[in-house]
């Protein structure tokens, strides 16, 4: 399995006419979220994060707060179709 370019998501939209066909688009307008340790947890808790979100949206301050929190073990990664995802354990399956 590979990525597909938004572009080509659209093309294939195209060919599906049964039902409606919504694609999601990431849109960060450059700006940069800051987490603190609390919230990060929470936040990876209720919804992974992708390698690629965590790049586009995470200020300098979260990115090393992240990164302490993979070294004690309180954050865990996981690869889905070739997509690494940062997840939180408080008491749900990741």
């Amino acid at each position: 399995m590979r990525a597909v370019s938004e572009e080509r998501l659209v093309e294939l939209s195209w060919l599906i006419d049964s039902v409606p066909v919504l694609i999601s688009r990431r849109q960060y307008g450059g700006r940069r979220l800051r987490f603190s340790e609390e919230e990060l947890l929470k936040m990876l808790a209720l919804r992974p994060q992708s390698e690629m979100d965590v790049e586009a949206s995470f200020d300098a301050d979260s990115k090393r707060i992240l990164s302490k929190l993979l070294a004690q073990g309180r954050v865990r990664t996981v690869s889905l179709a070739g997509v690494r995802f940062y997840g939180a354990y408080l008491g749900l399956n990741f």
